[in-house]
């Protein structure tokens, strides 16, 4: 969050397109959320080729992993990892503001999401629909309730 230090206007963000100027007063507080900014239909995402990227609001493991564009003889091509277009997917922020954190927080989950793999065959959930998706806001997001989950040894 940022409080701005005199009237400005900002070149674009307004009206129902978003092309608008924006007036901003003195003293305003200004903030964004990157969550809201990744699920938004405002800012639609998608591949390469224009393949819509799945609805964040749902659980699609596999959005991760670009379909690929399909050839006249319906064979996939580059298929392969998502790469988002530049600014468009900043769990991290970026820029000179970038989280400090971020190499720390990537490690550790690689690290973790590893020791988990090493000894384990799969994971089940124990829990409704309906007891996900609170969130608590900290420095981080976390559940706002307990998950319940069960590992399966290899």
């Amino acid at each position: 969050m940022r409080v701005a230090l005199s009237d400005t206007t900002l070149p674009s963000g307004g009206g129902p397109c978003g092309t608008q100027p924006v007036h901003v007063k003195k003293d305003t507080l200004v903030a964004y959320s990157p969550l809201y900014m990744h699920r938004s239909d405002l800012y639609p995402d998608a591949y390469a080729d224009g393949t819509p990227f799945p609805d964040p609001r749902e659980y699609h493991p596999d959005r991760w992993v670009y379909p690929g564009s399909k050839t006249a003889d319906s064979e996939k091509i580059n298929e392969g990892p998502w790469i988002p277009k530049p600014w468009t997917y900043i769990p991290f922020n970026g820029g000179p503001r970038i989280c400090l954190g971020q190499q720390f927080a990537l490690t550790e989950m690689g690290y973790t999401l590893v020791r988990i793999f090493q000894k384990y065959k799969c994971l089940e959930r124990r829990m409704r629909a309906e007891d996900g998706g609170l969130m608590r806001t900290n420095i981080v997001l976390t559940p706002a309730r307990e998950v319940n989950v069960v590992f399966i040894q290899s």
